[in-house]
C-alpha cells in the first residue's frame, strides 16, 4: 500500500537558459503521466509560492487546479512562508 511517507512531490527550479521555453511544463507534465502509471495514487500535489507567477502558469498549463492559499505553510530560510496549493486528480475510468 502506497502511504503519504512513500510519496515526494515535485519542487522546481530552472536554468535562465531554459527559462521562457516551455522545459519546466513538459517536466511537469511528464512527471504527472509517470505518477498515474502508479495504481495506488490518486493525487499530486503542488505547492507554489504565491509571488511565482512562472510556476502558476506551469501548473495550469499542465492541468492543475488551484485548490487553496496556505498562510504560512512551510518554513523556507528561515522565514515562515505562505503556499499556493494546486492539486491534479486521477480521472475515473
Amino acid at each position: 500500500m502506497l502511504t503519504e511517507a512513500d510519496v515526494n512531490w515535485p519542487s522546481g527550479w530552472g536554468w535562465g537558459c531554459s527559462r521562457g521555453r516551455g522545459v519546466a511544463g513538459h517536466g511537469l507534465a511528464a512527471l504527472t503521466r509517470f505518477a498515474w502509471s502508479i495504481p495506488a495514487l490518486h493525487r499530486i500535489e503542488l505547492y507554489i509560492e504565491p509571488w511565482n507567477g512562472a510556476s502558476v502558469r506551469t501548473a495550469e498549463r499542465a492541468g492543475y487546479e488551484r485548490e487553496g492559499f496556505l498562510r504560512s505553510h512551510q518554513e523556507i530560510g528561515g522565514e515562515r512562508v505562505d503556499m499556493l496549493l494546486y492539486a491534479a486528480i486521477r480521472q475515473a475510468g
